[in-house]
């Protein structure tokens, strides 16, 4: 959608910071992230007012440094970053969080210490998607048919409702398995 000023004007409604607000440096050449240009992009990506608040802490936690952007936006690999949005904002802004989308397990954010009343972003930037069909329909099969698809690397799994269904009737969480904090482990 063309970013006219009227639109422009419009995204800029859902925050009270003014349009030349900076919110962060971006490297390489520390340009400035303001109010105004997240609002600007905002309106050629579709998204509406309610989302300000969102895209302004999404702009704070891409470009933190614990995020590491700084290798990710210099890199010659596919990264690109993955947003996770948790808590009753996604609610608020109508962020599509039903049915086929995620597991029965608590929402990330609360396994990362927020109360589940949150509103979180948790960014990523993995660089590539492999979907993976176990050999068996076990809680064990289902694990190991993940935990083999990028052995010992650093893995965001999303795993589908059917396959978390079987981990929850044989008794599986996240932490107890260690899928939560280190991948998917058969142990």
């Amino acid at each position: 959608m063309p970013p006219t000023q009227a639109r422009v004007d419009e995204m800029m409604k859902g925050t009270d910071l003014a349009p030349d607000h900076v919110v962060v440096k971006i490297i390489s050449r520390m340009g400035k992230a303001t109010i105004e240009k997240i609002a600007v992009n905002s309106v050629m990506a579709g998204a509406l007012p309610t989302h300000m608040p969102v895209l302004i802490a999404a702009v704070e936690a891409v470009t933190d440094p614990g995020t590491r952007f700084d290798t990710f936006e210099v890199s010659t690999g596919s990264w690109a970053p993955l947003l996770i949005i948790n808590g009753p904002i996604r609610n608020a802004i109508n962020i599509n969080c039903g049915s086929g989308m995620m597991s029965p397990w608590e929402p990330l954010h609360v396994a990362f210490g927020y109360k589940k009343e949150s509103s979180t972003v948790t960014v990523m930037f993995p660089n590539r998607y492999t979907q993976t069909i176990p050999a068996q329909t076990t809680a064990q099969g289902v694990a190991e048919a993940l935990a083999g698809m990028n052995p010992g690397a650093l893995s965001i799994m999303l795993v589908i409702p059917d396959h978390a269904n079987v981990y929850s009737k044989e008794g599986w969480s996240k932490k107890s398995k260690g899928i939560y904090h280190s991948g998917c482990s058969g142990g």
